[in-house]
């Protein structure tokens, strides 16, 4: 999973692949809360793993039904479930179970798969053998790059197929890929069985194959990453393996990185290829299994992803390696955050590696596992409490951790739900119960709250289990606790589930008031009291509930206020104060009769966030909320029509944001933040009439609004927001009487809607709007007169046929917004940026075709 590329339904499609149908069914149900576009988004990423007919390669190259039927090895069938299962104090490495889950949830009775996607063994090993290898055929048809992996993603649907059928080949040789009459590809049966290094050719072995391991599906990835990369590189991937020496094959293989296939590959491949191909391959080529992809289809659609140009999956480094990069690249950022916030990162990345090992020895001790699983508890808490990890440029190390770790939690919650089922393990339900909520505080911290949501659910039932066996155990409700206020705050958002968020709110606010969790106490248990109760407010809130909002809003004040009393108080204590105060001010400004009380709670919580970002500048979450709330109360003063005072919370605002563009420049969000606050000042300054200052805002709010859509070209927003501003700044310029400027300003707006490939009837009408506010502005000298008739004789016949013909134009856009409903009768009477324009037949015939059907 990469970090910097979070995507919630290739998320949730990841997970839900490896569950049973039925199971599948239950957590997408549950995970989209009932979203039919995220639902159907995810079900299409599921299905898009399944072989899908691809455009044809050269000379027919596809792949026949029943491609290869690898042999099964003379040891009899796999054991059973329960089998492999007894010896539960030696842990299953993580690939292993990923794996296992994996074909858990694909693989069919006999019988039930379907004719088209059999794979039995070939009729004719014998022609098979004698016909070229894949990367013969490749050099001898002279396949570009495009093809060539057209062909391996065929290859790799193809092994996922078996995949699902619970066949493993146990690795993949290039020379085992040959191109049959006709373009197609066989693959020729292992002569010496399955899973062990002496299989085959050592060069191609897996790093685990070379250490004793048995293969798993992780292992067939490794041969097809192997198999792409002399593909598209012509060469073994290891420089160091010598011809004909196991030892240094052996090493090559365990520890060498191979060199990136864009800078490996012949020039006429190498142009086609770049770094997010490289990453594709190498983590298919990955040292530990764990970290490569778990079978072929996700290789597989990642080779699509790319070839289609849209963002791949790929995580290639290693987890230290990755930081260190990071550190070397981001110097600032570790300055900014400390060392010590590195040192989390670091922390984490080590246990997880301590813990990769401690399943991989060979004689593995439970007590090493247990250490290394112990140290991950206490790096992640670090990780979840550290804000200075929130810093962007750390963000990308940071989603990388955290995506590694759902892995781990993932396992372990399978692991201990089995073992609880099958033997009434009570620290198995307890470490399952952990692990499920451990996975619901990741996928909090990725952003992903539905799924996070659903996560809490499984996790709030597990721990009613433990605490239903051991009543009296205090560390069982602090969690249950934890799960309740979190899955409250999740569901806030949604309004469909607000009776279930007042629920466990309330519940957990009960349970900090009785007698529960005994050793929660002090300082611990009233923060945990008035994040309940911040919660609650903000759930009061959203319901127009003003008066017990603002009664949660003032009793969680109270306990802030206490516990910012000790000397020095805690950063998060001050911080929770200061959106208290916000959040009891927001609920006051709702009522005509208190806004002023409101307004004047919102600025004392804006002070003492202030005060946190002078004394912590390290703590960019304080800073960026700051810039959120002074926007926001920006927002609300002009609102309530206080000019002034809206300008001055404006212009604070757009110093931090600011601020935090100049620390990290090309942040989408802060940019995002910066171009709100400038069109907030634009349109503030234009009210009271300083045209001048409007302007500088205007073109600052351009200015930011350039860089992300120039930085973001698939969102359209971006671009749509561009041609508002040119509009706008074109409308400032005609006040001005500057009116070439203004026809240049309009016509850029123009510029930037045809730029896009289709519009909604909405944006149709901007257009015909812009274009018609550039007719009377053609021909016209600045300061000059903007009523010049069409044939006004002033005009030159070049200026008379631009105006003809930018007017037909917005004609045929305005036409095309009323077909779609995007303008009706009264907005094409009676909008004064028209006027130019209404006269002209072919308007009015727009007109008379709209008022048709509400005469008939």
């Amino acid at each position: 999973m990469d970090g910097a590329e979070h995507d919630p339904v290739a998320m949730m499609a990841e997970l839900a692949r490896s569950m049973k149908p039925e199971r599948r069914a239950r957590f997408l149900d549950a995970a989209c809360g009932g979203n039919p576009a995220m639902r159907a988004a995810v079900e299409a990423r599921l299905a898009s793993a399944l072989p899908m007919p691809e455009p044809p390669l050269p000379e027919d190259a596809t792949i026949a039904d029943g491609m290869f039927e690898p042999k099964r090895p003379d040891a009899g069938p796999a054991p059973a479930p329960e089998e492999r299962a007894e010896g539960r104090d030696e842990p299953a490495a993580e690939a292993d179970f990923l794996d296992s889950l994996a074909l858990e949830a694909v693989s069919e009775p006999p019988g039930e798969a379907g004719e088209a996607s059999q794979i039995r063994e070939s009729d004719d090993a014998a022609a098979d053998a004698s016909a070229p290898t894949i990367l013969a055929y490749c050099e001898a048809r002279k396949l570009d790059a495009e093809d060539r992996l057209r062909l391996v993603e065929r290859l790799c649907r193809a092994i996922d197929e078996d995949h699902r059928r619970g066949r493993i080949r146990g690795g993949l040789a290039p020379g085992e890929v040959r191109i049959a009459a006709g373009g197609t590809p066989r693959l020729l049966a292992k002569a010496g069985g399955e899973g062990g290094a002496d299989a085959g050719d050592l060069r191609y072995a897996s790093p685990e194959q070379v250490l004793g391991e048995p293969a798993t599906t992780a292992t067939d990835v490794y041969g097809l990453g192997m198999v792409l990369y002399e593909v598209l590189t012509g060469r073994y991937p290891y420089r160091q393996a010598k011809e004909g020496d196991a030892a240094s094959i052996a090493r090559a293989v365990s520890e060498e990185s191979p060199e990136r296939p864009s800078r490996a590959a012949p020039r006429s491949i190498a142009r086609h290829l770049d770094d997010d191909l490289d990453m594709v391959v190498l983590h298919a080529l990955q040292k530990e299994p764990g970290h490569r992809y778990g079978t072929a289809g996700p290789l597989a659609d990642d080779i699509d992803r790319f070839l289609r140009g849209r963002p791949v999956t790929a995580v290639p480094e290693g987890r230290l390696a990755r930081l260190k990069r990071l550190a070397r690249r981001h110097p600032a950022a570790v300055v900014l955050g400390g060392l010590g916030t590195l040192a989390v990162l670091l922390g984490l990345a080590a246990a997880l590696v301590a813990l990769a090992r401690s399943q991989r020895a060979q004689g593995r001790s439970e007590t090493s596992y247990r250490t290394a699983r112990q140290a991950i508890e206490e790096q992640f808490a670090r990780i979840e409490d550290e804000p200075a990890l929130d810093v962007p440029e750390l963000r990308p190390a940071r989603f990388a951790l955290l995506g590694s770790l759902l892995h781990y939690y993932e396992s372990a919650a399978a692991r201990g739900e089995d073992a609880r089922d099958r033997r009434g393990d009570a620290q198995a339900a307890e470490d399952a119960a952990r692990a499920r909520m451990r996975l619901a505080q990741i996928h909090r911290l990725l952003g992903v709250g539905d799924l996070a949501a659903w996560q809490y659910e499984q996790a709030l039932d597990a721990y009613e289990g433990l605490i239903a066996a051991r009543p009296g155990h205090s560390e069982f409700q602090e969690d249950l606790i934890r799960i309740l206020t979190d899955l409250g705050g999740l569901l806030i958002p949604r309004r469909d589930r607000h009776e279930q968020a007042r629920q466990v709110l309330e519940r957990a606010r009960s349970m900090l008031e009785g007698e529960s969790a005994p050793k929660l106490v002090g300082k611990a248990r009233s923060r945990a009291l008035g994040e309940a109760l911040a919660a609650i407010a903000t759930l009061e809130g959203a319901e127009d509930r003003l008066g017990p909002a603002r009664a949660a809003w003032r009793r969680a004040i109270e306990i802030e206020t206490a516990l910012t009393a000790a000397k020095p108080p805690r950063v998060d204590d001050l911080a929770a104060l200061a959106s208290a105060q916000v959040g009891l001010g927001r609920s006051l400004a709702a009522s005509p009769e208190t806004a002023a009380d409101g307004i004047a709670a919102i600025r004392k919580g804006l002070e003492i966030r202030e005060d946190i970002v002078k004394t912590n500048p390290a703590r960019v979450d304080q800073i960026e909320q700051l810039a959120i709330e002074q926007s926001g109360l920006a927002t609300l003063l002009q609102s309530a029509g206080q000019v002034d005072p809206a300008i001055e919370a404006a212009t604070q605002a757009a110093a931090t944001f600011e601020r935090l563009d100049r620390r990290f420049p090309e942040n989408t969000p802060y940019q995002s933040g910066l171009y709100l606050v400038h069109d907030l000042l634009t349109r503030l300054q234009n009210k009271k009439g300083e045209i001048a200052a409007a302007l500088g805002h205007a073109n600052r709010a351009r200015a930011v609004l350039e860089s992300l859509a120039a930085r973001n070209k698939g969102e359209r927003m971006f671009a749509i927001d561009l041609s508002r501003s040119h509009n706008f700044i074109g409308r400032l310029l005609r006040q001005e009487g500057k009116y070439p400027e203004a026809l240049a300003a309009f016509q850029r707006a123009v510029d930037v809607l045809e730029s896009l490939k289709s519009l909604d009837p909405a944006n149709s009408y901007q257009l015909g709007v812009n274009l018609a506010l550039c007719v009377p502005l053609i021909g016209v000298p600045e300061g000059g007169h903007t009523e010049m008739l069409d044939d006004d004789p002033k005009l030159s016949p070049a200026d008379r046929l631009r105006r003809k013909l930018y007017g037909e134009r917005a004609i045929a856009a305005l036409e095309k917004a009323a077909e779609g409903k995007g303008a009706d009768i009264e907005a094409l009477n009676k909008d004064p940026d028209l006027d130019a324009i209404r006269g002209r037949p072919a308007f009015q015939a727009i007109v008379k075709k709209l008022e048709d059907p509400r005469k008939g």
